[in-house]
């Protein structure tokens, strides 16, 4: 069982890493919702857009 939740686990990351490629190659323009102050969710929308996303 643990094995399966671990493989469950990388089977996720690996879904999310293929979608997110596919945000950046195909230029996708993404909306960015944060709970964080607005402080924090400016640095992490930074961040987001150096990896090469198109966060509006």
């Amino acid at each position: 069982m643990k094995n399966f939740v671990k493989l469950i686990k990388q089977v996720h990351a690996e879904r999310f890493s293929v979608v997110a490629n596919r945000i950046v190659t195909r230029k996708i323009p993404v909306a960015f919702l944060s709970v964080a102050p607005i402080a924090q969710a400016v640095e992490i929308t930074k961040n987001i857009r150096a990896q090469g996303l198109n966060v509006m």
